[in-house]
């Protein structure tokens, strides 16, 4: 926006061109990984849990920092602990 004012630390973006914006428009928003075991889903940020994938919001899987839910049960894999 010519209007917007950015903060110093994305001064960067003003240096993009129209074909970097392109290439990050077109970036997925998450991977899939299903051959391993178990399957893993990659996001930038986060999902929620117990939210299909599908209903997940866009905003959530590139900015999420933290899911604040009451703890129902605990379910552990090789990959740590996880709260839900």
């Amino acid at each position: 926006n010519a209007g917007c004012k950015l903060p110093d630390k994305y001064s960067y973006i003003q240096d993009f061109t129209e074909a970097d914006i392109l290439w990050y428009e077109n970036m997925p928003l998450t991977i899939r990984l299903p051959e391993l075991s178990p399957p893993i889903l990659i996001v930038h940020a986060g999902i929620v849990p117990r939210i299909p994938l599908m209903k997940q919001k866009v905003d959530d899987m590139l900015r999420m920092r933290r899911v604040k839910l009451k703890l129902k049960q605990r379910r552990t894999c090789g990959f740590g602990c996880w709260l839900y």
